[in-house]
């Protein structure tokens, strides 16, 4: 795969859609491209996932200090399938929400579309591949930061079992529910990364797979499922027993608001 998306600039900088915490220079990508030769592809990964060299924040300022020196073991294994870092991906701070509207590294949008939120906390992720600076992204996920990302940037997400990948080298939420996932632009690439980390070589059932070889058109839905969605609302809304969401209780919200506060505190004591 080529490099020739302008998100990817020498200076690393983060990207129109502020979808990167830190990017590897341009030149650098090349050459590693170059030689890992025929099957190489760029990898985005979320900025909670430890990646050689990079530094592992988390989204927050408190965590931005030095790089690792180390590959979390999902790293390093999509690194054996011609994985070439090509970035830390912006997300939630500390993966605590579903918006990624980060305070240090700005709010993670939906590419081409600046006022609409790419979902969290894995938002970076997924809108690396649907700008198409890369064809796979890693995440994380404890209850649905790979799904909705993936369902508000129109690419094709995996959140595994936990427990199928390996999820040390993270920074995470809940040791119960916490696994890494993925971003691509095609489901046959996800399906394949899968086999390839999981050492799995046939799947359980190989029906319906014949309509997964196009890439995901970003956020086009056909007229049938639209017909198909519009009878089920209608449906689910004329029904008894509808159940109203409740909105947090504040002991909660104020709870959420310390922990985070903590770390921005946390973040200019340690710079000052």
């Amino acid at each position: 795969m080529s490099v020739q998306d302008p998100e990817i600039e020498a200076s690393g900088e983060p990207s129109r859609w502020h979808a990167w915490t830190q990017l590897r220079p341009r030149a650098a990508l090349l050459q590693e491209l170059a030689e890992q030769g025929e099957g190489a592809y760029l990898l985005g990964v979320k900025a909670n996932i430890a990646a050689r060299g990079f530094v592992r924040s988390a989204g927050s300022a408190a965590l931005d200090l030095v790089p690792e020196h180390a590959d979390a073991p999902i790293v390093a294994a999509l690194r054996r399938t011609g994985a070439v870092v090509a970035g830390m991906a912006n997300m939630h701070e500390l993966a605590f929400g579903i918006t990624s509207q980060n305070p240090a590294f700005g709010a993670v949008t939906v590419p081409g579309h600046p006022d609409r939120s790419a979902g969290g906390s894995s938002g970076g992720s997924a809108a690396v591949v649907a700008g198409g600076t890369v064809s796979v992204a890693l995440g994380t996920d404890t209850g649905g930061s790979v799904s909705i990302p993936a369902s508000l940037c129109g690419v094709a997400g995996f959140r595994p079992t936990t427990g199928r990948w390996p999820s040390a080298g993270t920074i995470g939420l809940s040791w119960t529910r916490d696994t890494p996932g993925l971003f691509a632009d095609t489901l046959r690439r996800i399906i394949a990364l899968d086999r390839a980390v999981t050492g799995r070589t046939r799947a359980r059932s190989s029906r319906g797979m014949r309509r997964c070889q196009a890439p995901i058109r970003r956020g086009v839905c056909g007229s049938a499922f639209q017909r198909s969605s519009q009878r089920s609302y209608s449906r689910i809304l004329s029904g008894p027993g509808i159940v109203r969401c409740r909105r947090s209780p504040p002991w909660l919200i104020r709870c959420r608001w310390i922990f985070v506060s903590s770390f921005r505190v946390l973040a200019v004591s340690r710079r000052t």
